[in-house]
């Protein structure tokens, strides 16, 4: 609850300045996402997201609120079932064909109860755990014909989350360990994007990345589409230094003149641990 209170006066926070500008048109965008990460031999968490962005002539500011169900990862200790809530800030600014962006993010970790088929016991963690992000990105366009951009760009981020696990004792008796971790993480790619239909309004981007994190279980992803496929991406095991790659795809259409439907796909490649798979549709409104 009490980061939905967080996320509440955020957007109360907003409020002055969506009166100072109420005679500009389309400048705002509301957008809600759903979807699932397809893990490898593994259960599949789903997650949704809901947020509000005031765009200017050279940049934009936006606010997002997003939750992450069920779902585990399993590693050399048992992953305790985690249902996340997360609140996050960014904005950025275009100068020409150079872009920097920018976010924060701040969440709260319920754990679950876990249950041991091979033992037939229930584990329970009592506590709560949270996650905080920041982090930034460069990128720049070339035009490569009118309706085709070549994007090369570099990101940098910093997480903290806190995981649970349930390990057995030497005696047999079951306890649990919630543990912080941390790290690091760099993303070099480049995303190709071209433009078509009636005014150039649909879009469809394909991209690549090359990702390097201090830790496995507290990175972000490097060619994912927005927040919300970044947070699904921890992992609720020990991490460990690691590289791999990440391709992408991700399509615009313009259903009216306000309305716009939005899919993304996201696997990473190489990822030490099983494989991921983002999978995200969703509509923005712009008012």
């Amino acid at each position: 609850m009490k980061i939905w209170m967080i996320g509440l006066c955020a957007a109360s926070s907003l409020l002055p300045l969506a009166q100072a500008h109420a005679e500009d048109a389309n400048d705002w965008r509301a957008s809600v996402n759903a979807g699932a990460t397809l893990y490898e031999q593994d259960e599949d968490p789903q997650f949704a997201s809901l947020s509000l962005a005031r765009e200017f002539e050279q940049g934009f500011i936006q606010l997002s609120v997003s939750s992450v169900r069920g779902g585990v990862t399993q590693g050399v200790l048992n992953a305790v079932p985690v249902n996340s809530e997360t609140v996050s800030v960014s904005g950025g600014r275009s100068f020409g064909d150079f872009s920097v962006d920018g976010y924060v993010s701040l969440g709260q970790r319920r754990f679950d109860t876990e249950v041991f088929e091979r033992l037939g016991r229930r584990v329970t963690i009592n506590s709560d755990g949270s996650s905080f992000g920041i982090g930034g990105g460069l990128s720049y366009d070339l035009m490569l014909s009118d309706t085709v951009i070549a994007s090369p760009f570099l990101a940098v981020d910093y997480d903290r989350i806190d995981i649970g696990r349930a390990v057995t004792l030497p005696g047999g008796d079951i306890t649990t360990i919630k543990s912080r971790e941390d790290g690091f993480t760099g993303s070099a790619g480049i995303s190709l994007q071209t433009l078509f239909g009636p005014d150039a309004r649909h879009s469809f981007c394909v991209n690549a990345a090359f990702v390097a994190t201090s830790n496995s279980s507290a990175t972000r992803s490097g060619t994912g589409s927005g927040t919300i496929s970044r947070i699904v991406a921890a992992r609720n095991v020990p991490g460990q230094s690691d590289e791999w790659s990440e391709v992408g795809a991700s399509a615009s259409f313009a259903l009216s003149q306000d309305i716009d439907l939005n899919l993304n796909a996201n696997r990473t490649l190489g990822f030490a641990g099983p494989e991921a798979t983002s999978l995200i549709a969703g509509l923005s409104f712009r008012f």
